[in-house]
């Protein structure tokens, strides 16, 4: 299944967070619900590391973590059909990306030398 979550409008690091994240959604099968989990929590930290955290991106960012959550769920019962999960977390993380387009480093990101 080809990765379809366009992560074109965000800057570089914000992409290369997001684009595994997409990719996991998109790709995981049954059973691989903890690949899902370790995915969204590690993006969702590089985040919080990188971004000024508005009200809307934080609504965002829990929206995308709880469906992403909804879907490892799915993933890991028996039998698993996750197709309303799967939709219902990558429709999230598209709003969260959307939001992210507008994002402005945080203090600790330009520290780093990572503005953009």
């Amino acid at each position: 299944m080809p990765v379809t979550i366009d992560v074109s409008g965000l800057s570089t690091p914000l992409a290369l967070i997001m684009r595994p994240w997409g990719g996991v959604l998109e790709t995981a099968l049954p059973g691989m619900g903890e690949n899902v989990r370790v995915t969204a929590e590690n993006a969702s930290v590089s985040l919080w590391r990188r971004v000024v955290m508005l009200p809307p991106i934080e609504r965002c960012l829990a929206a995308a973590m709880s469906t992403s959550a909804i879907l490892a769920v799915e993933l890991d019962k028996e039998n698993a059909v996750a197709s309303e999960a799967r939709s219902d977390a990558l429709r999230a993380l598209e709003t969260l990306i959307v939001l992210l387009c507008e994002a402005r480093p945080n203090a600790r990101a330009q520290g780093l030398g990572l503005g953009w």
